[in-house]
Order: structure tokens, then C-alpha cells, then sequence
């Protein structure tokens, strides 16, 4: 045999990198999107680092939260301004708790391969987590270095979603899809409640005036359209649903007063001059 091609076999083989997944639990995705949702639906990434706690974009930490929000499906949109998905929206302003919890559902199930994991677990029955780890190292092409980062945002995202609750430290059951832990809100680690969620700051904010609960700016050419809710309370969940509304109203309009921009329409009656 030629010694260059024993050379070449005896090589170990270079594996990938390992099948991606979301490094920011669901949990803390869903609580950005609620806080940036509470600003509009249209985002400078600058502003989104900053509703997640970083001073800047350019940092790794930040772009792997992002890169987490696009692995549940929750942004979209590339360079400088970026968009919350429908999917983003439905977190941020539900009508019910019901479609709050089939919102995190479904972006729980956005990530490929917490998706295939959880099908492939068994339901209803103690888990240990380490062995979920393992599962997903051997069988879904997670990397062994990344076991533990997976064990803990698969876990902690499960719970968000209501597809798993939490036996003890170690152990977990997982749900089937479309059921709901009856746990699901109760302990210290799930998601702040929506109504316990602080009011926004913005630096923006005049001293002694209220602070900015919901902002929306739509740019019309030579004007702005805006949408502005100052409060001292965080809004109550069931406002979230009709704030939705006006917004998606809003962007109507935006989008007919550029139009009539575009085509020299004023906007105003005609003038009929006398005889």
C-alpha cells in the first residue's frame, strides 16, 4: 500500500462542531421579548442588546442571545434593525394565559433539536437529567463539551414551555406536547409573571414625568407616526391584546400615509373654486 495512503488513514477523522442549540434558556428569551415587545415590534440592535442586559452588540455573549432568539423563531430580519415574528409577538402580548403557554410551546419546538429530544424521550416517567445530557450527546450530535450548557437550557426551557415539570435537582418528567405542567409558573426559576414585570426605563424620559411603558415609532417620509403609553404601573396582561390591535392598526396607517406621500397626495378635501 502507498505509505502517503496508510498516512492518511491512520488520521483521526475531524468531527463537526456538534449540532447547534439555543444557549439562552426559552425562559430568559421570552422575558427580552416581552421587554422589547413593550417598546414595538420593530428593534435596533443596539436596543435589543440593551433590553438584555448588554451595553453593546458587538459583544459574544449578546449574539449568542441572538442567535438563541432566532433558534425559537422569535426575530427576524438581518443588519441593524431587526423584527419580532409573529411567533415574538403572540410571547409578548397574549390574549389568555392559554396562548401565552401555546406561544412558548411552540417556540420551545422551533429548536430542532430540543424537538427531537423531546420526542424521543420517554413521557411521564423520572428522568435523570444527566441522562437526557447523555441522549443528546449520542444520539442528536450535541457535543460532549456542551453537555452540561445543553442540559441546562433544555431543562429550564422544557419547563418554560409546560412540556416537562421538575421532580427534584436531578430528575425531571417530560410532557407531551400540548399538555401543560400543572406546575407550570409555581416555582422560583419559571418566568415572572406578566403583571409582576417591571415598567421599561428609558433614559429618554424627562425627570418627574412617567416612565415609558410602550413606545412605537413608524417613520412616514417627512413625518412620524407614534404610539406612547407613559404608566408608573406595569400594564395588566389583558392589555397586551389591544395594545396588539392599535399597533397593528398603526402600521396600516403608517404604510397608507407613505403611500399617499409617494403619489403627491395630500390628504385634504379638494378645493372647488367659485364661478
Amino acid at each position: 500500500m502507498d505509505e502517503s495512503a496508510v498516512t492518511e488513514a491512520a488520521k483521526p477523522q475531524r468531527k463537526g462542531a456538534g449540532a447547534g442549540f439555543p444557549s439562552m434558556a426559552l425562559s430568559d428569551a421570552a422575558e427580552a421579548i416581552r421587554r422589547a415587545g413593550s417598546y414595538g415590534y420593530e428593534h435596533q440592535v443596539e436596543a435589543l442588546a440593551q433590553y438584555m442586559g448588554h451595553s453593546t452588540s458587538n459583544s459574544g455573549p449578546f449574539r449568542k442571545k441572538l442567535a438563541s432568539l432566532r433558534d425559537f423563531g422569535l426575530v427576524t430580519g438581518r443588519g441593524d434593525s431587526l423584527s419580532l415574528s409573529p411567533l415574538a409577538r403572540a410571547i409578548a402580548h397574549p390574549e389568555d394565559a392559554d396562548a401565552a403557554l401555546a406561544a412558548l410551546q411552540e417556540a420551545f419546538f422551533e429548536s430542532d433539536v430540543f424537538a427531537k429530544v423531546h420526542a424521543a424521550l420517554a413521557k411521564g416517567i423520572d428522568l435523570s437529567v444527566d441522562g437526557i445530557g447523555n441522549a443528546a450527546v449520542r444520539n442528536f450530535n450535541v457535543s460532549a463539551a456542551s453537555k452540561d450548557a445543553f442540559i441546562g437550557s433544555f431543562v429550564a426551557s422544557a419547563l418554560e414551555a409546560g412540556v416537562a415539570e421538575r421532580v427534584d435537582d436531578q430528575h425531571v418528567r417530560i410532557l407531551p406536547r400540548g399538555s401543560a405542567s400543572a406546575a407550570h409558573g409555581d416555582s422560583d426559576d419559571d418566568r415572572r409573571r406578566m403583571d409582576q414585570l417591571p415598567p421599561p426605563r428609558t433614559p429618554q424620559t424627562p425627570p418627574g414625568s412617567f416612565p415609558t411603558a410602550l413606545r412605537q415609532e413608524w417613520s412616514i417620509g417627512d413625518g412620524q407616526l407614534i404610539i406612547e403609553v407613559r404608566s408608573a404601573r406595569p400594564m395588566p396582561p389583558a392589555a397586551y391584546a389591544q395594545i396588539a390591535k392599535v399597533v397593528e392598526a398603526a402600521e396600516g396607517l403608517a404604510a397608507l400615509l407613505v403611500s399617499e406621500q409617494e403619489q403627491g397626495i395630500t390628504g385634504g378635501p379638494s378645493q372647488i373654486e367659485d364661478d
